[in-house]
């Protein structure tokens, strides 16, 4: 099994190595900042390891603020379902599960443009717009359909195929096979096979 590391480690694999501190040069592909803190660009500067920000504290992205706040001009509390929110901010600051509709935070049901990549419980955001995602075995048409295949399923020769089962693209998940059993995955077509 995977070892459990110690607070200012990481895993790779199965060994623990540090990670990195606030103020350290970071990249997105090398070494994680260590809990707390996100890999933030600079302006002028190469990436660095900093704390995610509180209420009030600059930011770019939602990224750069602590759990329970939005980037809008700073970092701001999420708003509850029901309050006024900016559908044209950097982020709509709405609630997780909620979406900027008409101006106030909603629930975004099917057909209604999503907003910072949210939707109603079941739906996704495709294209900008929430859609319920297709099962494994229905129809679908890859990256130009209406709606996408469900999180564990990718479109594969017109159908939702479940990740790594027969025919189907193979896994990209850190940590997992990439296909099921004793398939094994064809690295040219990009998909599970005998």
């Amino acid at each position: 099994g995977r070892p459990q590391c110690a607070p200012g480690l990481y895993c790779d694999g199965s060994t623990c190595l540090r990670a990195l501190a606030a103020g350290e040069t970071c990249a997105a592909s090398g070494p994680p900042c260590d809990q707390d803190l996100v890999c933030a660009p600079e302006a002028t500067a190469p990436r660095t390891c900093r704390r995610r920000g509180a209420t009030g504290a600059p930011c770019r992205d939602i990224w750069e603020c602590d759990d329970g706040l939005a980037c809008n001009g700073g970092c701001v509390p999420l708003r509850p379902r029901g309050e006024a929110c900016d559908p044209a901010g950097l982020s709509d600051a709405c609630e997780a599960g909620y979406a900027c509709v008409d101006g106030r935070c909603a629930s975004a049901p099917e057909g209604v443009r999503c907003a910072a990549g949210r939707c109603l419980d079941g739906l996704r955001c495709f294209g900008d717009t929430c859609r319920r995602p297709r099962e494994p075995g229905e129809p679908c048409a890859g990256s130009t359909g209406d709606a996408p295949c469900r999180e564990d399923s990718a479109c594969a020769d017109g159908v939702c195929r479940v990740l790594g089962a027969p025919g189907a693209p193979c896994r990209r998940i850190r940590d997992a096979p990439p296909c099921d059993g004793t398939l094994r995955c064809d690295l040219v077509a990009d998909r599970c096979v005998t």
